[in-house]
Formats: structure tokens, sequence, C-alpha cells
């Protein structure tokens, strides 16, 4: 079951705030990439068809205010 955007929003907030210890355990980018897309996953796989876009929206911002958003788009282990 889909959860709503409420509690998306939160399971995003708890995402933000995983970012600095993420971010101290992973130090390389693909390292910390790879981590952080499979918990982006886990909260899309949550989210709804139509939540998809917004989902996708939140998860830039967080990566981009940690200056992880490369080139408009997170750098995806496989890509490298």
């Amino acid at each position: 079951m889909s959860k709503s955007r409420v509690e998306l929003h939160r399971v995003l907030l708890e995402l933000e705030k995983s970012m600095p210890a993420l971010i101290e355990k992973y130090p390389e980018d693909q390292d910390f990439m790879s981590a952080f897309v499979s918990k982006a996953d886990i909260i899309i796989g949550h989210a709804s068809p139509e939540d998809h876009a917004w989902i996708h929206g939140q998860i830039g911002c967080i990566l981009d205010e940690y200056g992880k958003l490369h080139e408009g788009y997170p750098i995806l282990p496989n890509q490298q």
C-alpha cells in the first residue's frame, strides 16, 4: 500500500537527517551513491506512481543540499 505524502515527507526528512552520517561512512562518491540509492529506492517503492515525480524532486533537493547532485542527476554506481 502506498504511503501518503505526509508519511513520505517524514521518511524523506529522516533520509535528509541521515546524510551527514552517510557521507562520513561512505566518503567515496560511488560508495555513497550506492548506499543512498538503496535508501531512496525503498522510499520510492512506498510511493504511488502519482508521487514519483515529487519524490524524485525531493531526493534531488536533498542531494543538492549536500553537494551530491552532479550535472542535475545523481551519479549512480553503474554510470561511472
